[in-house]
């Protein structure tokens, strides 16, 4: 293997690693934030540079394939699938 192609590979290595740990630190800080939010109980709040905003959604799926297998068109109602979603928003001011 060529010393160019080797190097490169490094590189990458080191940079994937990097994204790693900044993710790592991220989820943290998001988990750290939501939970400040929460406790103070605001849905927004302002740094010096940066704002952020809380959301939790509800989504509501149907799941197609047990529909299509098994129930009538007016029992499909009865298999939807129901989830919460929360989201940490953070944008520059």
């Amino acid at each position: 293997m060529n010393n160019r192609l080797a190097e490169s590979i490094d590189n990458l290595g080191v940079i994937k690693a990097q994204i790693a740990d900044l993710e790592r630190v991220e989820k943290e800080m998001i988990d750290r934030v939501k939970s400040e939010m929460l406790a103070a109980g605001v849905v927004g709040a302002e740094g010096v540079l940066w704002k952020a905003s809380f959301v939790v959604t509800e989504r509501i799926a149907v799941d197609c394939t047990r529909v299509k297998a098994q129930y009538p068109q007016e029992e499909y109602p009865l298999l939807y699938k129901q989830s919460y979603s929360e989201t940490l928003r953070v944008s520059a001011r």
